[in-house]
């Protein structure tokens, strides 16, 4: 018994110190939740300004055929897609990764074409190396390290492979925040550009006196703001994953304290139970001895 008791006391010592991780874990994802939510609005309102920007573009070239250029119309052919597969760095953060990877895998099948990935975030890279996908790039740097700048490395890549016909389509795989309650996969389209949301933009500048004067000419700044808008579309679209990351993780987190909270009450009813045990057999014992003196 007192074997016993001493293993259920090391558990209760074991248990309580993964308490204190887990919750920490939690206070942690909850602090970079906050810092990304705040990166995201943020590059959710360049992203605004840049597409009112080409919108005002777009009204004034309407009529103008040199807009339908190779980054807005794309490839007369699909031949190949490059997928830019956003997940996380590290684990313990529940589903978040394996819903990605399921969805990137049913939205690579419905292209029948050699497809090329480019992954953000170590576990993308291990899941589909592993796989025998063709990964072509990666970067696989802490999370909270992902800047703007750090958009380059892939949208520059990017470019390069879309200009030069190594790829006719350019996907980003990431995970869309809905609510705090609510994230899912999402595939969204780079190239060739889907300008339709650009387009709807006009509605709001019709009516309204903006005369803007372009330099050199405006078929000139368009064709200077559509890498600019992938750049800042790329970097939205990781962030608001990294959001969801951290909800995830926190959920898990805070899962895993309740889970060691309620271990932690059995194990202690358990042990005081054998305590109690212990006890009464020493009771019974003592009286045992003193009804055999008499």
């Amino acid at each position: 018994m007192a074997e016993n008791m001493h293993d259920i006391k090391r558990r209760i010592t074991s248990v309580e110190s993964t308490g204190h991780i887990t919750n920490a874990m939690k206070l942690v994802a909850a602090s970079k939740y906050r810092k990304a939510k705040e990166a995201y609005d943020r590059s959710n309102d360049s992203l605004y300004h840049l597409a009112l920007s080409m919108s005002g573009i777009l009204e004034d070239l309407e009529d103008n055929k040199d807009i339908n250029n190779l980054f807005v119309e794309g490839y007369k052919d699909l031949r190949r897609t490059c997928f830019v597969i956003v997940s996380s760095n590290k684990g313990l953060c529940g589903g978040f990764n394996s819903n990605i990877f399921k969805f990137a895998e049913e939205e690579i099948a419905k292209r029948e074409n050699d497809p090329m990935i480019i992954t953000v975030g170590k576990k993308a890279t291990d899941y589909f190396s592993k796989r025998g996908y063709d990964i072509r790039h990666s970067y696989d740097a802490p999370d909270e390290n992902f800047r703007f700048s750090s958009t380059k490395y892939v949208t520059s890549r990017l470019l390069t492979a879309f200009e030069d016909g190594r790829v006719d389509e350019v996907v980003v795989i990431y995970t869309k925040f809905v609510n705090t309650l609510k994230q899912e996969p999402k595939a969204r389209i780079i190239f060739p550009m889907e300008l339709d949301f650009v387009k709807g933009l006009q509605e709001k500048l019709h009516g309204q006196s903006m005369e803007v004067e372009y330099g050199p000419d405006p078929l000139s700044v368009m064709k200077y703001l559509i890498p600019k808008f992938v750049e800042v579309n790329l970097y939205n679209a990781v962030m608001e994953s990294t959001i969801c990351e951290n909800i995830a993780r926190r959920t898990a987190m805070e899962n895993a304290s309740d889970n060691a909270n309620e271990i932690l009450e059995e194990l202690n009813l358990t042990y005081n139970r054998a305590r109690q045990a212990q006890i009464t057999n020493e009771l019974i014992e003592i009286v045992s001895g003193a009804e055999a003196l008499k």
